[in-house]
């Protein structure tokens, strides 16, 4: 293997095991296109993919690895863990179900040396095996002290609001329908790429749906406020096999600006992959979302937007409607919180948010119109 191929698996593995999955998992993915071939890397990309809770793909490539190499037992291993839970929403899975997973090793074979290394232990003597209990990493979470590993609001803000993402979301970004608002923001963003690089830390709906998408993975998404569908878009790219149901009353000329209607929107969805169900709630939220939980009693998703009635009861009537319908680990996003013509829209989120006492929520208000986002933690 050339040096140089060798050198990028083993710092894409040292991001991985060191907390930066993602950023290891997309070292590994360019690899990938590359053409390079080497088991270590679906092995690694499916690792990280377990870690960020897309564990479908995950299971995809290790099916794929098992089959090339029947004797890789830390990839057979995992594969069988991850298929018991890969059915269901990333949301549903118990943390203690996913199991701890392994260094991969730097040949099929069990007994080679691991290609991530392990940090070096360290000089201070080793306990006696009689005063220290070993325990597995799925064991102990079991115990469940912090509860579940969820996602949390800063780290999507983080990550959202990486160089990574943008670069990945200015690739698409201008396929997006365009209109004056549309083609103003993309120009937005990267004047302020240019001006302040990696140090930019900036949210808005799009980008914080993208990177939401990206890592739930959901399987339902429920938006209230569609219009062009740019935020359905951003959602899609970031995972092509979710859900849609979009509510939206589609008045023509809203905010100035062309409403096309639902079928310009499935349209454009299509053009970035997707391979979901869409659904189609027409009129008012207000009306329409209290009959569609009726009629669907239990149901939750994985990810909401709040983009609709701007008014101040009614931006607080959609909140108070979807939000007993946010599936644990899945999050809300809630736009506008800083916009000029709505300056009540920030205490009308944070209202919702104390009242409803299960989310932790994150608030961007320093440019733009802002953005408000939370995780239900229990």
């Amino acid at each position: 293997m050339e040096p140089v191929v060798e050198d990028k698996i083993r710092q894409a593995f040292d991001e991985i095991n060191s907390g930066k999955t993602l950023e290891g998992l997309e070292k590994l993915e360019a690899l990938k296109s590359d053409g390079a071939e080497d088991h270590r890397i679906d092995f690694g990309r499916a690792v990280a993919m377990a870690r960020l809770g897309r564990l479908e793909p995950a299971v995809g490539v290790l099916k794929v690895l098992v089959e090339k190499y029947p004797d890789f037992r830390q990839a057979r291993d995992i594969l069988t863990e991850l298929e018991k839970v890969s059915g269901r929403p990333p949301a549903q899975v118990e943390t203690s179900a996913v199991p701890a997973l392994p260094q991969p090793t730097a040949s099929p074979q069990p007994a080679a040396q691991p290609a991530i290394p392990a940090k070096q232990a360290s000089a201070a003597p080793q306990a006696s095996p009689q005063s220290v209990q070993t325990i597995s990493r799925a064991e102990a979470l079991k115990f469940a002290f912090y509860g579940p590993t969820l996602l949390t609001p800063s780290t999507l803000a983080k990550i959202a609001a990486s160089t990574t993402v943008w670069q990945e979301l200015l690739n698409w970004h201008a396929m997006l329908a365009t209109d004056q608002y549309v083609a103003y923001v993309d120009a937005f963003y990267r004047q302020c790429l240019t001006q302040y690089g990696q140090h930019w830390f900036y949210l808005d709906i799009t980008n914080v749906l993208y990177a939401a998408s990206k890592l739930i993975q959901p399987k339902n998404y429920l938006e209230i406020g569609v219009r062009r569908g740019r935020s359905c878009c951003a959602v899609v790219r970031g995972c092509p096999t979710v859900d849609i149901t979009a509510c939206d009353m589609w008045i023509q000329n809203y905010a100035g600006m062309e409403n096309p209607g639902p079928d310009f929107v499935f349209a454009e969805v299509q053009k970035h992959g997707f391979r979901g169900h869409f659904q189609v709630v027409n009129g008012n939220s207000h009306e329409m979302l209290p009959k569609f939980f009726s009629q669907n009693p239990g149901r939750t998703f994985d990810l909401i937007t709040v983009d609709g009635d701007h008014t101040e009861q009614g931006a607080y009537q959609d909140l108070h409607d979807v939000l007993p319908h946010l599936a644990v680990g899945g999050a809300i996003v809630f736009d506008d919180i800083s916009h000029p013509a709505h300056p009540y829209l920030l205490e009308v989120w944070r209202r919702a948010a104390r009242e409803c006492g299960f989310l932790a929520t994150y608030e961007f208000a320093e440019q733009g119109y802002g953005v408000a986002f939370g995780i239900r933690v229990k």
